[in-house]
């Protein structure tokens, strides 16, 4: 890529991309004299363009820009759009005039330019703030409504001037009207439209790439100059908002910051015709180059892909909205309830007074029979009672199909009104019938829906089957053979398990019930914490559909070519790789007491491993304590506490070789059951609660089910799931409760749904709140009140964002492990509201990457990773009997519903473990996060290589490899943490491994021995390579080069 020197001006481009420039069309907003718009299109003139559009507000201005333009370039041909972006009738009418143009049959460029800065509070005409209408919403809808026109160039450009100015302020999801006005700061809204801008960048990026659109945003700089920024005066208030923000722009010199207007616009230039931009595609641009995030202002929430999704959904429903300046007859001052009930009606919209008030009555009466029904009625029979009635509805409401038309989409809450995020409608105007077109042609409400990319990628018959009807027809899958996800026992006593004898006390041989050995070591069938590799029917306990080990046996169930397989066989080949090897040398043997120092060290080790991110015992109290300075009210208890704590701090810091922890835990373990079960107070919950994480963590998931059952049971006999009003409980002993009550919701939940069995966590009569944003050694034992909550990440913001997740989506997961199984349309639905909703909600600080060092960075990253496995939970099933159907070549008519629930599985895998390998190859790694990180790596990894082993020749095959490369090489790196590391990665590579050389890029093990059956020549031809890319990936402090999808088809649902 060429690189530009700072002060590169825009006549210096424009002659240096004039041959690129030569004969283009080029559609520029704001254009009036004066501006950077203006400044733009005159520069590129001298480079013949065949045509200039330029649009604006005042239609005097712009012919004053004209009659410039011509008077020196008399050959150049331009046309006038009048545009006000701050009213959606005027955008729509514009956007009708550029269609209605014959002469024009293309726009190769365009460049939204127009925007204001700092304005005092107004509501638009259509309720929006003014400067979000101006910047954003307008550019949003114009973009889209002419989009057809856009994508008919051969290089579609879409430039979006946002400004470094989106440090000022994120989106403010619940209240972009800044409370009409109320808590309105010019400087912050300012900044909550520029960040608008540059998502909305990344959005057609990601939504249209793989159609050849390029949008780009950027920053021109700080041009003081224009008539922009004409009314500003002075900067005062701009300072004291970069001040109120922390920012350092607040303490900069800014007598040294402004640039000329013919270099700002230079970016402008750059950002419209630079060939070699095409690679980095959404990105973000300054001074004719992209913008570094650990140097340049590039603030997160402006640069996440999950955020800019969030945006164009809700964008897209509120922009779709009529504009209240049209005509009455689309917005009645009687609504038709009224009429119909011939009452008063105070014309308010959507829902007047009145009808507010009979629909609150009808909801709670709603709510009663609700109440009523699940007296009588399971959860699936009244959803299948009122899936019944929604059929019905359908049949008598269906109408003859006819040939998609482009209409404007269906009207949508607007921003204003809408708390949170906007779900998409059920249905997507004028998409599912675009294989019956023999030419597609662009449509608007394509754009809008916001899956363009889905109808686009179905074009291709090596991606997905057709699309079919909207509603899926009775049986689709009627003759598939499928596995169920859930076994079934044999006999009575299948699901019986015992854990006693694995990896506990001092090693016997004799005490072992051995049914083989390898290699002279006795060994037996695994049982694993992740309930991933558990895929036998036999004494291990129940795991439900959810679970990976139901997927596993799935994809194991599958051949190519639709032969049936031996169930047995293949779970006893794969099972060969899961014998747990005895080395003598790791099993412990009774020890003599640690020392107090040692315990020390240990103890020392909870806190700095595990406590930054389970804090469920509060440090100050328990070193207090420790030392004697702070007396402890049962001694018994809280020495078996501290021993938990001990095993724990030596688990989490030590590698596999290491089993100190073992003895440790085993004297602990004995003292809870000798007579602590007939007595209850919040150590025992705290020692319960972390010996069923410590017991799944060391593989026994059924005893540490059990050890949470008990903290759960004992927390609600302590009252911790109620805030007991009226109490003498001092702050610190009441956030402790809070803090106790909802880090075992994060233990306990995530476990359970873990293991795929249903929740034991109450769902109703819980009023306890989340624990307070605060630091930990804020509050103290001497505190009268809590300290105000911090505007940042602390050692509780895991707990509170997580078990918001957890009550958002315990909805979600109830119905996925209830017969029968969701449709796609109810389970996108559930996504959209449940865990978009959640992301929402997000605080914005916590949307961050953390620094490399953070101690709070795994909290972060598991609450990235479950979300994105729990949309693999939920799609999975689909994308099953798809990738089955295109190796079989079988032509199966998929829904709407169905290929965007194929297409959200892929891209939540495939997040997943980008993300995954960018934390372990930029952090200090450790046994409790390599626990973590296999986890949600090894149920990500098995979707694509579901997808290779059904269809090694598809069309994403290359992306596939490429994401079990990945895998693969980070299971490699963590051996020495994590055992069961080698596993995953063994089974991974025996399910696909002939299938991974189609690049050239040979992998795997130095051993080929799990890989029965190949010839040692040819075994040892795909594991080159390997062992370097493992060694570098050991070394946290190794620079790994960043991975970078080469695929453009996926739109993936983001980062978090």
């Amino acid at each position: 890529m060429v690189k530009h020197a700072s002060k590169t001006s825009v006549h210096q481009l424009a002659k240096e991309y004039a041959s690129i420039i030569k004969g283009k069309t080029i559609l520029t907003t704001g254009a009036s004299p004066g501006g950077l718009g203006a400044l733009f299109v005159e520069a590129i003139a001298v480079a013949e363009p065949a045509l200039c559009i330029i649009a604006g507000r005042s239609v005097d201005k712009l012919q004053q820009t004209a009659s410039n333009l011509s008077s020196k370039h008399p050959s150049l041909k331009t046309k006038i759009l009048a545009l006000d972006l701050s009213s959606l009738s005027s955008v729509r009418a514009a956007a009708d005039e550029v269609k209605s143009w014959s002469d024009v049959p293309k726009i190769d460029v365009l460049v939204n330019n127009a925007g204001i800065m700092a304005t005092d509070f107004k509501l638009t005409d259509d309720g929006f703030e003014n400067q979000f209408a101006s910047n954003h919403l307008g550019h949003f809808l114009f973009t889209n409504l002419i989009m057809d026109k856009i994508l008919a160039s051969e290089e579609p450009r879409v430039v979006s001037v946002s400004s470094n100015g989106h440090r000022l302020g994120p989106i403010r999801w619940g209240d972009p009207n800044f409370s009409n006005g109320d808590l309105y700061n010019k400087w912050s809204a300012y900044g909550q439209s520029k960040t608008a801008n540059m998502l909305f960048a990344i959005s057609l990026a990601e939504k249209l790439g793989s159609r050849g659109l390029q949008a780009y945003s950027l920053h021109p700089g700080a041009i003081l100059d224009t008539s922009l920024a004409n009314h500003l005066g002075n900067l005062d208030s701009l300072v004291e908002a970069d001040r109120a923000m922390g920012d350092p722009w607040g303490w900069v010199d800014w007598s040294t910051v402004p640039v000329t207007p013919e270099v700002g616009a230079a970016t402008h230039v750059y950002a419209a015709f630079d060939p070699d931009l095409k690679e980095h595609n959404g990105a973000y641009l300054l001074d004719c180059r992209l913008a570094d995030p650990f140097t340049d202002t590039v603030r997160p929430w402006a640069s996440s892909s999950t955020e800019a999704e969030l945006l164009w959904r809700l964008t897209k429903a509120t922009s779709s909205q009529p504009s209240r300046n049209e005509p009455a007859a689309e917005e009645p001052t009687t609504c038709r309830e009224c009429r119909r009930r011939k009452v008063k009606c105070d014309g308010v919209m959507p829902v007047c007074t009145i009808c507010r008030k009979q629909l609150t009555l009808l909801e709670e009466r709603l709510e009663k029979a609700e109440t009523v029904l699940r007296r009588h009625y399971t959860d699936s029979q009244i959803a299948e009672m009122l899936e019944g009635s929604k059929e019905g509805l359908i049949t008598q409401s269906k109408a003859p199909e006819t040939t998609p038309q482009m209409t404007e989409p269906t009207p949508a809450p607007t921003l204003a009104q809408t708390p949170g995020l906007v779900s998409l409608p059920a249905t997507t105007p004028a998409t599912d019938n675009l294989m019956q077109l023999p030419t597609p042609t662009a449509d608007p409400g394509l754009y809008l829906a916001g899956q363009a990319n889905i109808a686009n990628l179905t074009a291709d018959p090596f991606l997905l089957a057709p699309i079919g009807e909207l509603e899926a027809s009775a049986g689709l899958w009627a003759g598939s053979q499928d596995v169920p996800f859930e076994i079934a026992p044999a006999t009575a006593d299948d699901f019986e398990w015992n854990e006693q004898e694995t990896s506990w006390g001092t090693y016997d041989p004799a005490s072992w019930s051995i049914t083989n050995h390898v290699d002279g070591n006795p060994s037996q069938a695994i049982m694993d914490g992740m309930a991933s590799l558990t895929i036998g029917d036999q004494k291990r306990g129940y795991y439900g559909a959810a679970s990976g080990s139901a997927l596993l046996r799935q994809i194991l169930s599958a051949r190519p070519d639709g032969q049936e397989v031996d169930a047995d066989v293949a779970l006893h080949e794969i099972e060969s790789l899961f014998q747990q090897h005895s080395d003598h040398s790791q099993w412990f043997r009774s020890q003599a007491m640690l020392t107090r120092v040692a315990v020390e060290n240990l103890i020392d080790a909870f806190f700095v491993f595990y406590h930054p991110t389970f804090p469920i015992v509060h440090e100050p109290t328990f070193r207090a304590q420790y030392a004697g300075t702070l007396p402890c009210a049962n001694k018994g208890h809280w020495n078996t506490l501290a021993n938990i704590l001990a095993a724990l701090g030596s688990f989490a810091s030590s590698n596999v070789a290491d089993a100190t922890d073992l003895p440790i835990f085993q004297a602990a373990q004995k003292s809870l059951f000798s007579n602590y079960l007939e007595v209850g107070n919040l150590t025992l919950v705290q020692a319960f609660s972390l010996s069923s994480n410590y017991m799944q963590k060391r593989n026994k998931p059924n005893t540490g089910f059990n050890y949470g059952g008990l903290a759960i049971r004992l927390a609600i006999g302590l009252g911790l799931h109620k805030d007991l009003e009226g109490n003498s409980l001092s702050p610190l002993q009441s956030e402790t409760r809070r803090r106790i009550w909802w880090c075992l919701c994060v233990l306990d939940v995530g476990a359970t749904i873990t293991y795929g069995r249903p929740l034991n966590w109450p769902q109703a009569g819980v009023e306890t709140a989340f624990p307070q944003n605060i630091h930990e050694k804020d509050l103290t034992h001497d505190s009268t009140h809590c300290p105000p909550e911090v505007e940042g990440i602390t050692m509780y913001t895991y707990i509170r964002v997580q078990s918001a997740y957890h009550l958002s989506t315990m909805t979600v997961y109830n119905r996925l492990i209830t017969s029968p199984f969701p449709s796609a349309t109810e389970l996108i639905t559930l996504d959209d509201v449940c865990i978009g909703s959640w992301l929402a909600q997000v605080p914005y600080y916590y949307r961050t990457v953390p620094p490399p060092d953070s101690e709070y960075a795994l909290g972060m990253g598991i609450s990235e990773w479950r979300y994105r496995n729990l949309r693999i939970v939920m799609y999975r099933p689909f994308l099953v009997r798809w990738a089955r159907s295109s190796a079989q070549n079988t032509q199966q008519n998929l829904t709407s519903s169905e290929n965007l629930a194929v297409f959200r599985c892929l891209d939540a895998a495939k997040e997943s473990v980008t993300h995954i390998q960018g934390y372990w190859t930029s952090r200090s790694h450790s046994r409790l996060a390599s626990f973590y990180i296999l986890y949600f790596l090894f149920h990500a990894t098995l979707i694509p290589v579901h997808c290779l082993r059904q269809n090694p020749h598809h069309a994403l095959a290359p992306d596939w490899r490429s994401q079990i490369q990945a895998s693969l090489s980070v299971m490699g790196g963590m051996t020495e943490l994590n055992p069961n590391s080698s596993k995953c990665r063994d089974i991974t590579l025996k399910l696909c491994w002939p299938h991974l050389d189609g690049d050239g890029t040979q992998t795997y093990s130095e051993n080929p021995s799990f890989m029965p059956n190949v010839a040692e020549t040819e075994a040892a031809s795909i594991i080159s390579g390997y062992n370097t890319w493992c060694e570098s990936m050991t070394n946290a402090g190794i620079s790994v080069p960043t991975y970078e999808w080469a695929d453009e088809n996926d739109s993936a649902l983001g980062f978090f």
